[in-house]
């Protein structure tokens, strides 16, 4: 592993001589396609990302992560105080944004209270993939003698919501499926030249629209829950902003980092703690081998640039494994260098659903605090989000036991 800006630059930054050969990312395919995260050649992901981006400018994102957040919120009322696993939820909230966002599709999970089957095969297959430490050759083998029954349904659920979809107009929904469908039936696709490969940008989508997420959001409700004066800081931040563009309700636009600093702090806060990208994904050095500060990395070394050992190493933040939101605002002596701060990856390889999951974080925390006051549970000591955690590829948070009230 490699701990620091020289190697995160000549790393994951366009242009970077490094590759995804020989890692997890040659492996994981869907019938000899890749996905978004998988492709190795530059042209390629240059024209698939394209289509992506396109896809993922959507104003109606908006509209569908504040109708999640409402059932949310018609959980909490119904539930009338009694004790919830926010880490659970924080799990279903992202889901069926993503069923949404991605194929027009309300799964139901939040009003359920229970883990979509769809979201139970996708923690498997994560899981395996962070077992076998993200080296390519078991993931090869596994996919050639038949991979588990559960990835193998995850796969066929993947392929079925997009079939579903195809079913229907492609102009009917605004989602990220009929940006994909359009490009593959135009008379000159610019990257969606097969079926399988919507098929397998499908998976990429449900993992990156869900799983990232509910890790942020599972720390955040743990570090509001634990810490009373955080919510009173988010309330009074929020007051002059609700309803200030929409009447009754918040917006992106009111909630952006300069309208609501201390908001996007405690975001930037949680992400920086407990990053889920855990050890970041790996890249090969060209054959001509890289120097990183002043040392020689032989070629065809797999390296890994970890963003968690950045972003809570003493090197680059003072007290780093405290949580300060207010380092982000009024106390910006306690980031020595802002750069090793890159939550979202870096490069041509970062994530293409930033602005979407700030979205959904934004007003999940935003119409929570400002309708409901939350603390933990009878006997909950908030130790088990971090004894209990998972690192499965993408982080998994522990249990963590909450009660919310109405606020008045």
């Amino acid at each position: 592993m490699a701990l620091s800006l020289d190697a995160q630059h000549k790393v994951h930054v366009a242009g970077s001589a490094c590759s995804k050969r020989n890692s997890a990312y040659e492996a994981v395919n869907y019938n000899g396609h890749a996905n978004l995260d998988t492709i190795l050649n530059h042209k390629d992901h240059r024209w698939r990302r394209q289509i992506w981006d396109k896809a993922f400018t959507l104003e109606a994102y908006e509209l569908y992560a504040r109708e999640v957040v409402y059932e949310w919120l018609e959980k909490l009322e119904s539930l009338q105080g009694q004790p919830i696993n926010t880490s659970l939820y924080s799990a279903l909230i992202p889901f069926d944004n993503m069923g949404r966002m991605g194929f027009s599709v309300n799964f139901g999970s939040i009003k359920a209270g229970k883990e979509n089957p769809m979201l139970h095969y996708l923690e498997v297959t994560l899981g395996t993939l962070a077992k076998l430490g993200m080296i390519w050759w078991p993931i090869a083998l596994l996919q050639a003698f038949g991979s588990s029954n559960d990835h193998i349904n995850f796969q066929k659920l993947a392929c079925q919501m997009v079939d579903k979809r195809r079913e229907q107009a492609t102009d009917e929904h605004e989602d990220i499926m009929k940006y994909f469908l359009q490009d593959y039936n135009s008379k000159e696709p610019k990257a969606m030249h097969h079926m399988d490969v919507i098929y397998s940008d499908a998976q990429a989508v449900m993992t990156g629209g869900t799983d990232t997420i509910a890790a942020v959001l599972s720390f955040a409700f743990y570090y509001m829950a634990r810490d009373s004066t955080v919510r009173d800081k988010l309330r009074s931040e929020l007051e002059p902003l609700f309803g200030r563009t929409v009447s009754g309700e918040f917006t992106n636009l009111d909630l952006g980092e300069a309208e609501a600093p201390y908001l996007n702090a405690v975001i930037n806060e949680t992400m920086r703690v407990d990053n889920p990208t855990c050890a970041n994904g790996p890249r090969m050095t060209p054959p001509e081998g890289l120097e990183i500060d002043g040392v020689f990395i032989p070629g065809e070394t797999l390296l890994f640039v970890p963003i968690y050992s950045m972003h809570t190493s003493a090197k680059y933040f003072e007290q780093p494994k405290s949580f300060i939101p207010e380092r982000w605002t009024t106390r910006p002596d306690l980031v020595i260098d802002k750069r090793a701060y890159h939550p979202f990856l870096l490069g041509p390889y970062s994530c293409v659903g930033r602005r979407l999951a700030i979205i959904v974080l934004r007003f999940t925390i935003a119409y929570t605090v400002w309708n409901y006051d939350f603390k933990f549970a009878p006997g909950e000591d908030g130790t088990s989000i971090h004894r209990d955690m998972i690192n499965q590829a993408i982080l998994k948070a522990g249990p963590l036991q909450c009660v919310f009230n109405k606020r008045a």
